[in-house]
This record gives structure tokens, C-alpha cells and sequence, in this order.
């Protein structure tokens, strides 16, 4: 009886919409990162460390210019009301981005060298003015990614993340192969394959929804923020302070241990975070749709965070377990000799990563129950925490072992905080 009650329940799940939508969506993510995964043995032995800690650096920096530039709107456009509000909001961040990302370049032209210098990386000077590009890129596919959430189009949502993360490997590794490229092709090959997907994505916006452009008016643009406008104060400062918990151990590293030693961290974290991505991004996006639905009928999502928790946390014990014991000899072998030292600093940074994959999969309970103050808070006493250890570490240690297993520590107690905190407020 248990057991037909089990394949009774497994049955259920697995023919739920919910779980549908789930599994169509991590298809996506799962060849998107998978795909990169496949040519890190190339990509390895093409570029020395020193370069991915370049890429690091640049791509660090414009997370945090993106959020800034579009003010964290697109998260908005989940609550439109219609897709004439949906449309109108999307001009609007695409106008105010350009806006701030010409304001940018400015800063750049003027202040580059400064910047270059503080991180210890004088290359980073005549890469910085590639950023603003690159922060489109990701502002517009980001609209993209967030107009199939609200309306449905998970088969399309999929196919583009798998594009976008194809189309930006085999750019990086056609640019690696003409060696007069091999100084910055890492960061190229990043240019290059945004701008292929932005175009790919306006192509498949204006097949999906060419009509809606005709309903873009000044008034409506101008109007198209008035129910938001709590993104600014509250969830754009979130992901602010997010990127840059996800970001300042780069400038830290790179400015007290050099790029070489930044590289090693860095494959680690692309390695690392790819079944982050897999998973959790996937049912993070079909999450909020649902847990929006349930909110908005019951007033809770609470039902649908304790049916995904267990789950994700199993998923996350088994695949983090595993690679804690198979990461030596497979960085030996997949990436070669040269980056047996980023073995060792994956290993300290498991925890991290375990934590992490849990907390992201169900990370948008603020949004969908109106408590965005709530995450901004834990925002606040993430970084926090997270800039004590990085200052504590490397001013008086002076090790970058010592400096990971600091920081560690104090991004998984923060993340166990999150998991804990999104459990309470799933119920309004």
C-alpha cells in the first residue's frame, strides 16, 4: 500500500503542470551550462589563468552597472497588469538605461586608470569601456527572459538560455584559436556572444508579440512605473548589494592576490555554479510564476515552498556531496595540471555553493508576497558579513586559503538565514 501510494504521488508530481513547466525550463538551463562544461578542458588550455581572472573582474562589474542602469524594473514587468503595461515598462528601462550607461562611459573615460590601478590589473583600463555594451546585453535579454515568465512561453524561455550561453562559449573558443586574440578574447568572446543573442531575442519578441509595439506612447511610457515604485528603493539596492556579495570577493581577490590567483576562483565558481543554474534557476522561474498565482488566490505560498524545500535540498546533498569527492582528480584531468590549485580552493568552497543552490531556487518569495524590505535587510547584513570576513582575512592573514574559508562561512550562514526567512514570510 506504501509503495502503490508513493508511485501514486510520484505519478502526480510529475504530471503536474507545475513540474512540466519546471522540466521544460531546466532543458534550457541544463544545455546552457552543460555546454560551457564540455569546452572548459579547451578554454583551459587556450587561456592561462590570468585571463579568466580578467573576464572575472569585467564581468563582475556589470551585473551590478545593470541593475543600476535599469533601475531592477524587469522584475516588474511579472506584476503588469496587461501586456500593453508589460510593453510600456520594458521601453521605459530600456530608455533609462541608455541613459545611465552613457553617464558610465564618461565615468570611464575620466576614472579608468584610477580603477585599473585599485584592482591591481592595469589591463582592466582598455577593457572597461566594453562593459556599457555588455550591460545591454544583459539589461535586454534579461526583459526577454522575464516577458516569457509572465506570459508563458517556457519552451521559448529554455531555448534562449541554452543560446545564450552556446552562442557566448563558441565565441570565446573561436576567438581563443586565433592566438593574436588570446590577451582579452575571453572578454571579446563575451561581447560577441551577447550581442548574437540580443538579436536572436528580438527576433523571437517581435515573432511572439511584433503587435505589441504599436502600443508604446509617451504617456504610457511615462505612466508604466506608477504601480512599481517600490523596485528603486528596495528590490533594486537588493540586487545591488546581491551582485556585489556575489562580486566583491573578485575585487578583494584580484586586488590583494593578483588576477592569476583570481582565475583559479573563478573557473571554480563557473564549475560550481553550474548545477546551481541547472536546477535552481529553473524552478526559480517557474516558482514565482506559481507561488504569484497561489498568492494572489490565497494569500500564501507557503504549500508550494514546503513541497519544492525537501526536494531541492536533496537534489542539493547529493550533487555537492559528490562533487566534493570526485573534484581533485577531475580538475586534474578535465582542465589539466595547471589548475590543480583551483581543486583545492573548490573544496573550501563547497558549503558555499550547497547553500547557495537552495536559497536561489525559491529566492523570490519577497517579490511575489510584497516584503521586498525584508530581502533588502538580509541584503544589508549579507554584505556586511561578508566584507568582515574578506577584510578580516586578507589584512590579517594574508593567505587566500585562509581568505576562502572565511568567506565560506559567512556567505552559508547567511544563506541558511535566507532559506529560513523566506520559509516565514511565504505566509502573509
Amino acid at each position: 500500500m506504501n509503495i502503490n501510494f508513493l508511485r501514486a504521488l510520484l505519478q502526480n508530481i510529475t504530471q503536474s503542470l507545475l513540474f512540466k513547466n519546471i522540466s521544460t525550463v531546466a532543458v534550457g538551463t541544463g544545455i546552457a551550462q552543460i555546454f560551457p562544461i564540455i569546452f572548459y578542458p579547451l578554454l583551459a588550455r587556450i587561456f592561462p589563468p590570468s585571463e579568466f581572472g580578467l573576464l572575472a573582474i569585467v564581468v563582475s562589474i556589470v551585473p551590478i552597472l545593470s541593475v543600476i542602469a535599469s533601475g531592477a524594473f524587469e522584475g516588474a514587468i511579472l506584476l503588469s497588469k496587461s501586456k500593453v503595461s508589460s510593453i510600456n515598462l520594458a521601453a521605459y528601462i530600456l530608455i533609462r538605461s541608455s541613459f545611465i550607461l552613457i553617464l558610465f562611459l564618461l565615468l570611464i573615460i575620466f576614472f579608468g586608470n584610477q580603477i585599473a590601478i585599485l584592482l591591481n590589473e592595469p589591463r582592466l583600463n582598455q577593457w572597461l569601456y566594453v562593459v556599457p555594451v555588455l550591460c545591454i546585453g544583459v539589461i535586454f535579454f534579461n526583459l526577454t527572459n522575464e516577458w516569457f515568465v509572465k506570459y508563458k512561453y517556457f519552451s521559448r524561455l529554455s531555448l534562449n538560455k541554452a543560446l545564450y550561453t552556446i552562442t557566448n562559449v563558441l565565441s570565446k573558443v573561436a576567438l581563443g584559436l586565433l592566438g593574436s586574440l588570446k590577451t582579452g578574447g575571453l572578454v571579446l568572446g563575451d561581447l560577441a556572444g551577447k550581442m548574437i543573442i540580443m538579436v536572436y531575442v528580438s527576433l523571437t519578441f517581435l515573432h511572439l508579440d511584433k503587435d505589441q509595439l504599436r502600443h508604446i506612447t509617451k504617456s504610457r511610457i511615462f505612466n508604466s512605473t506608477s504601480e512599481v515604485k517600490d523596485f528603486p528603493k528596495f528590490v533594486m539596492p537588493d540586487q545591488i548589494i546581491s551582485n556585489l556579495g556575489g562580486s566583491i570577493h573578485v575585487f578583494f581577490i584580484s586586488a590583494f592576490f593578483g588576477a592569476t590567483e583570481l582565475g583559479y576562483v573563478a573557473i571554480v565558481s563557473s564549475i560550481l555554479y553550474a548545477p546551481i543554474t541547472v536546477f535552481s534557476s529553473a524552478i526559480k522561474d517557474v516558482f514565482r510564476q506559481r507561488a504569484k498565482e497561489d498568492f494572489d488566490a490565497t494569500g500564501s505560498c507557503r504549500e508550494l515552498y514546503i513541497k519544492l524545500l525537501p526536494p531541492v535540498a536533496g537534489i542539493a546533498c547529493l550533487g555537492f556531496g559528490t562533487l566534493y569527492l570526485i573534484i581533485p582528480p577531475f580538475f586534474n584531468i578535465f582542465l589539466g595540471e595547471q589548475w590543480i590549485k583551483a581543486a583545492d580552493y573548490a573544496q573550501i568552497m563547497i558549503p558555499l555553493f550547497f547553500f547557495s543552490f537552495i536559497s536561489m531556487a525559491l529566492k523570490d518569495v519577497f517579490i511575489v508576497v510584497k516584503k521586498m524590505h525584508i530581502a533588502l535587510y538580509w541584503q544589508f547584513f549579507f554584505i556586511f558579513l561578508l566584507l568582515l570576513s574578506l577584510i578580516i582575512s586578507t589584512y590579517l592573514y594574508d593567505s587566500l586559503e585562509v581568505t576562502l574559508y572565511f568567506m565560506t562561512v559567512a556567505n552559508s550562514f547567511s544563506y541558511f538565514l535566507y532559506i529560513f526567512l523566506s520559509y516565514y514570510f511565504a505566509k502573509a
